[in-house]
Order: structure tokens, then C-alpha cells, then sequence
């Protein structure tokens, strides 16, 4: 955790983890959390801990992938497990989660967490905006060679439910953006800058589409429908397709 200490000492108020930063056995969870906890308290900052448990079951799914905040108390205030594995690979041995983003108002703005592939699923994310996300947490790891496109959907989900976002990433960006999608900071995995810094807007924006989703995309879907129809029956009620002269 030097890198956690590191930022902490430098006065950093949220720390984030990329998703699976530490792959543990289920037996050293609480040891792992207690460690983290222990840090939050001392700097009194927010800490989201991203963990990979290999849990003892003789039968698949056997392994956990989850996201944990703890408060500047040091107590856990939520605990999320990633509710869309990547298909084939991860949801063959990872459990689906309940589906529920966890939200805590926390000294700087209300926050939540998901955890990389969950963010393609709007529906899933939208939660967010529906209940006023100020700051979204958002562990990855992407996959080469999508790390690009994952960095771009992740800022339309910031966009489009109104939070600033802290994207930590392992084999790929990680960002810092604001609730407008502009980029407060950003470092490439593997480009040996160690840790990245940014200040994260503490208040986010209620936007329409957190409120309505896709509705009106699919009424302009169906007004298209409509419209299509209602040409071909003119067309073939029309007098020239019944063989009548309009002239006649």
C-alpha cells in the first residue's frame, strides 16, 4: 500500500484502486481491509479498495472481483461485486452482482461505485444519476486493444448522468474528469509516473437523460415505424396502384 500511503501523505482526500489491485485469499480479506482501514482513519480520507478474493468453494464461480470504500472513520461504508463480468472468460468463474449501486454521502458530495465492464450497461449506471451522484468511483483493468474505447464510454456515462468520475486503471487510462467529460488528469498504465493527482469537482448536475434514459430514442424509433407505415398503406391505396386513371 505505499503508493496509497504516498498520496495520503500528500493530503490527497480520495484514493482509488484499480479493479483487482489485489488479489487475495478469502482468509486474508479482513487482514488486507483492516490494513486499508487503518490508513483512512489515520489521514482521514476516503480509500475505494479493489479486490480479487479466491474464495475456498469446491465449485465455480470461486472468485469474487468487488469494490469496497472505506469513510475517513475507517469503517466500510459499502461493498459492491461487479455485476457484469466480462463474457466468456470472468463470468465463468465471477458470480453476477445484485445489480444495486451502493451511494454513501460522504464529506465531498455523494458518491458510487461500479466496476469496468458494468459501465457499458446504461441502464445499470443510470442509477447513479437517479440519485444524484456527485463522484462515481471506477475501477478497471481493460482489455488491449480496447483501452481507448472503454476510456471514451466511461466519459459519455460521466456525461450522461452528471458525476465527475475517478477512473483507475490497470492496462489502460486512468483518468479524472469532471461531470462535463473534460479530463482533469490523466497517466497511461505502464508509463512509470507512479501515482496521479487531480482535484474532482465535489458537486455533480442533474441531466435529463438520468432522468427519461433512451425514452425519447425510442419514441423517435416508433414515430419512424409509424411514418413507414403509413407511407406503404397510402402507397398502396393510392389510385394508380388499384389501376384507376386519376384522370378517369
Amino acid at each position: 500500500m505505499a503508493p496509497q500511503r504516498a498520496l495520503l501523505r500528500a493530503g490527497a482526500k480520495i484514493v482509488g484502486w484499480q479493479e483487482t489491485a489485489a488479489f487475495i485469499l478469502e482468509e486474508d480479506r479482513q487482514q488486507v481491509l483492516d490494513r486499508a482501514s487503518a490508513l483512512a482513519q489515520h489521514y482521514s480520507a476516503y480509500m475505494q479498495v479493489s479486490l480479487g478474493v479466491f474464495t475456498r468453494t469446491q465449485a465455480m464461480p470461486y472468485f469474487l472481483n468487488q469494490s469496497l470504500l472505506i469513510d475517513n472513520s475507517g469503517k466500510i461504508v459499502w461493498k459492491y461485486d461487479k455485476t457484469y463480468p466480462v463474457f466468456p472468460t470472468e463470468s465463468y468463474v465471477t458470480p453476477y452482482g445484485p445489480g444495486r449501486l451502493p451511494f454513501v454521502d460522504a464529506h465531498y458530495g455523494r458518491m458510487a461505485t461500479a466496476i469496468c465492464n458494468d459501465f457499458h450497461f446504461p441502464a445499470l449506471v443510470r442509477q447513479a444519476g437517479r440519485h444524484n451522484v456527485d463522484i462515481m468511483m471506477a475501477p478497471y483493468n481493460d482489455l488491449h486493444p480496447f483501452e481507448e474505447q472503454d476510456a471514451v464510454v466511461a466519459i459519455m456515462r460521466a456525461i450522461e448522468n452528471g458525476y465527475s468520475m475517478v477512473k483507475a486503471t490497470g492496462i489502460g487510462p486512468s483518468m479524472i474528469t469532471d461531470y462535463q467529460g473534460r479530463v482533469l488528469g490523466r497517466q497511461n498504465y505502464g508509463d512509470g509516473g507512479g501515482v496521479m493527482v487531480a482535484t474532482v469537482p465535489t458537486q455533480g448536475a442533474v441531466t435529463i437523460y438520468s432522468r427519461i434514459g433512451d425514452s425519447f430514442a425510442y419514441l423517435c424509433a416508433a414515430g419512424l415505424i409509424l411514418l413507414a407505415a403509413r407511407a406503404c398503406v397510402q402507397k398502396q391505396s393510392s389510385p394508380m396502384r388499384r389501376g384507376v386513371s386519376p384522370n378517369a
